[in-house]
């Protein structure tokens, strides 16, 4: 358990806050409401050795271990797992045409690609668009809210939490098998994590050499990326 903690909170560390942040003014203006800044270090603090002790280690032996080649397959086969809720958020979000894309893609690697293993998509012209709930909800005018860390999850506030646990619910492996597949969830999760960090590792390592308070700065770039990937949804860039 204390392996699939520390993997669940590098996923959702490492997705919230590898992606650059937008450059717009307005996203570093926008106050952060920290209520529970005292508890969200100290969790910060005891996962970030997880991380270090953990997490890292093994991800780096992974992608020492596993070719490339196979990686990039593991890596396509979570990506399509994800595609239903990817379109269906779009939709939400008043996008069909990017909602339409990404279910032609999820057609198209769930078939052409062996079940989503090849990336058969690209190569026509459907690129893959991220959308997931917390973003949704917030092209939909519900704000943010105050920073959480939470525990084995990472940077997040309400609204993306809630967001976090409707994409999980979501997944086809619990709506096609119940609850009763939490296992295989969660092992789909582990390996995501396990995948991600070393391609991640330089934009982390970076931030926390350079920055005079390392959680200050991720909190900053999580709601800098949260708050730009909403005005995309908005915009429909």
């Amino acid at each position: 358990m204390k392996g699939l903690a520390a993997a669940l909170f590098c996923a959702l560390l490492l997705s919230g806050c590898a992606t650059a942040p937008s450059p717009a003014d307005e996203f570093d203006e926008a106050p952060i409401d920290d209520p529970f800044e005292p508890v969200n270090r100290h969790t910060q603090t005891g996962f970030l050795w997880i991380d270090d002790h953990v997490m890292h280690p093994v991800a780096d032996s992974y992608a020492e271990i596993v070719p490339d080649r196979l990686r990039r397959s593991i890596r396509n086969l979570l990506e399509t797992l994800g595609l239903p809720a990817v379109a269906v958020n779009h939709l939400l979000q008043g996008n069909p045409g990017r909602s339409w894309t990404e279910f032609q893609r999820l057609a198209v690697n769930a078939v052409a690609g062996v079940g989503g293993l090849f990336d058969v998509a690209s190569d026509l012209d459907l690129p893959y668009q991220p959308a997931d709930f917390g973003q949704t909800f917030g092209v939909w005018g519900i704000g943010d809210g105050p920073y959480l860390f939470l525990p084995f999850f990472g940077p997040s506030n309400p609204r993306d939490a809630v967001g976090l646990a409707l994409g999980i619910a979501s997944n086809p492996v619990v709506l096609l098998d119940g609850w009763e597949a939490a296992g295989a969830l969660s092992g789909e999760l582990v390996v995501g994590a396990v995948d991600g960090r070393p391609r991640r590792t330089e934009v982390l390592d970076r931030m926390r050499r350079e920055s005079l308070d390392y959680y200050v700065s991720l909190r900053a770039v999580y709601y800098q990326n949260r708050r730009f990937r909403v005005e995309q949804g908005r915009s429909g860039d």
